[in-house]
């Protein structure tokens, strides 16, 4: 196979016989689509900018081949479609993919540099049929030296060249819009980009009477308030929607058709696992960048859409969220389902103030999966769960992160933490436990008042690196009730460990709260989910806390 890894130039791909899942059938829906400005959002790396290429090499007037790039190709069987639109069309296509910068200064520079670019690319097809103002106004622009204003209205006037001299309108593909608004909200720029985004794209997109078709992608649909204002001819398509579903990332049957083309021995299950679990629209999805990754690994099941990106949006976010979002990521982890309000449009600002905009921002980046939407007074409610086993890697790291992020929470102390639950060392496990909690205060301020979900939440966290050897449960039946969490041992001659929570109103009565645990895992049975997967012996621990005092007592018993 001839996997086009990183390649995302379509008339590439297919002019040197890479391997390419088609999708062709995107242009007829985009042509047909009623709607003048079409937004489609959807996560990274998901074929948003080699279908934006696709959709230039067929519509693009300049891009005809004597080779028909199309010929074996789905669109090419609508004849009536291809004689008609094929290579009939201006077409500007412009990406913002990489305009992330620390600055606005940057920013606006990198900004400008890309306009220079794309007039230079189309200036062999316009620029001799421009009057010597528009001409003047050309050159600035490639020079750089254009003034605010003209930077602005730079994507309009390269529409508006294009229909004087061709008489045809053109069609506008713009990539990736919203790269520069979501490093400026990373960077601390957020209000300058967006007034600096929101001029270009109003001038280009809003009432352009030069303007045929645009087709506009991104990862989020920002708030209309705040750049997408007063565009009331834009039709947007997020991964809840059925609209061009199929059109990016992998179906299971296209996933099927590559796996045995490789003749590599991989289980389909295990990919399912690992690469699967997204829901766009109606549209089961894998993702394509780690399939096509993962085959040309020779089947290497591991994470690889996580690692192009740092992730340091989110895991700031999730970092400095409020204790009752970490419990719900304990839930999720348990590869529960939790139930959120989603939003249309993603406000920046309130990202770290209200809990829907962070759901938003982790469903649509591809951090979350939708299993049912629910409508509730006009508000979107939806059943989100972790989608694979890759992006569950990354919460795992970053609850992982919060517990060394201090000179003194090291990996090196962690893994000593982890290992002594393992090997029953329960003072060493209780003395770290307490190093922890009077490190941790800024995540989970620990008090007097502090609830019980909260400790068993942190302990949740704690306990992530003892995934690979344990099944960890939580709050689940047992016997003749439920327990806190339970580690059930995948290599069955290992002990299982239970451990039960207690509050305490004093620091005096520790003692008394954790015994009481204890007991209460012996009354109520709690065990006998051991027993049930032939595990023998286990380790049971009562844990009382008091702010951020704690007391640990444990038995050894013998099923």
């Amino acid at each position: 196979m001839k996997l086009p890894i990183g390649i995302d130039d379509f008339g590439k791909i297919i002019n040197e016989s890479y391997d390419l899942v088609d999708k062709s059938l995107l242009i007829k829906d985009i042509i047909e689509d009623g709607a003048e400005v079409i937004l489609i959002t959807r996560p990274r790396r998901f074929g948003k900018t080699i279908n934006m290429s696709m959709l230039e090499c067929f519509l693009g007037i300049h891009k005809k081949q004597e080779n028909n790039l199309f010929k074996d190709l789905k669109i090419s069987t609508d004849v009536d479609f291809c004689d008609t639109h094929q290579n009939k069309y201006p077409v500007i296509f412009i990406t913002f993919k990489k305009v992330s910068a620390g600055n606005i200064d940057l920013a606006e520079n990198l900004i400008k540099q890309l306009l220079s670019k794309l007039y230079r690319d189309h200036k062999k097809y316009l620029y001799e049929k421009l009057s010597s103002f528009e001409q003047k106004l050309y050159n600035r622009i490639i020079d750089s030296t254009l003034s605010a204003a003209e930077l602005r209205s730079a994507i309009q006037e390269l529409t508006g060249f294009y229909h004087k001299v061709t008489g045809i309108k053109p069609i506008l593909l713009i990539d990736e819009y919203d790269s520069p608004i979501h490093s400026g909200y990373t960077n601390n720029y957020y209000e300058k980009i967006i007034s600096l985004m929101q001029g270009i794209f109003g001038d280009a997109l809003k009432g352009n009477r030069d303007l045929h078709k645009a087709v506009v992608t991104g990862i989020t649909k920002v708030s209309a308030e705040s750049l997408f204002s007063d565009l009331n001819n834009i039709k947007s398509y997020n991964v809840l929607d059925k609209g061009y579903s199929q059109y990016f990332g992998f179906s299971e049957e296209e996933v099927l058709v590559l796996i045995n083309k490789s003749n590599l021995n991989i289980k389909s299950k295990d990919i399912k696992n690992w690469y699967n679990g997204y829901f766009f629209g109606d549209s089961i999805i894998y993702n394509p960048w780690s399939i096509i990754n993962c085959l040309a690994q020779q089947g290497q099941l591991k994470s690889y859409w996580i690692n192009t990106s740092q992730n340091t949006l989110l895991e700031s976010l999730l970092s400095n969220s409020k204790a009752n979002v970490k419990e719900q990521f304990e839930t999720l982890l348990q590869d529960k389902e939790i139930e959120q309000p989603i939003e249309d449009n993603l406000v920046f600002p309130l990202l770290d103030k209200q809990d829907s905009a962070l759901w938003t921002l982790l469903l649509y980046t591809g951090y979350l999966k939708a299993e049912g939407i629910t409508l509730i007074r006009g508000q979107r409610i939806a059943k989100l769960q972790i989608p694979n086993d890759e992006v569950k890697m990354v919460y795992e790291k970053i609850f992982e992160n919060w517990f060394y992020s201090t000179e003194s929470l090291s990996v090196k102390n962690y893994n000593y933490f982890i290992n002594s639950l393992k090997n029953n060392q329960l003072d060493i496990f209780e003395q770290v436990l307490k190093d922890y909690i009077s490190e941790s205060g800024s995540y989970f301020d620990f008090n007097k008042n502090t609830k019980e979900q909260v400790f068993h939440s942190f302990i949740l966290g704690l306990v992530v690196g003892l995934r690979e050897d344990y099944l960890i449960k939580s709050n689940q039946e047992s016997g003749y009730g439920r327990f806190d969490v339970a580690f059930v041992p995948k290599d069955k001659t290992r002990n299982g460990i239970i451990l039960e929570f207690k509050l305490a109103s004093d620091i005096k009565d520790l003692e008394n709260k954790a015994n009481e645990a204890l007991l209460q895992i012996s009354d109520k049975r709690y065990t006998d989910i051991f027993k049930e997967q032939g595990i023998k012996t286990a380790i049971t621990i009562g844990l009382a806390f008091c702010g951020k005092e704690l007391k640990l007592l444990s038995k050894n018993i013998n099923l």
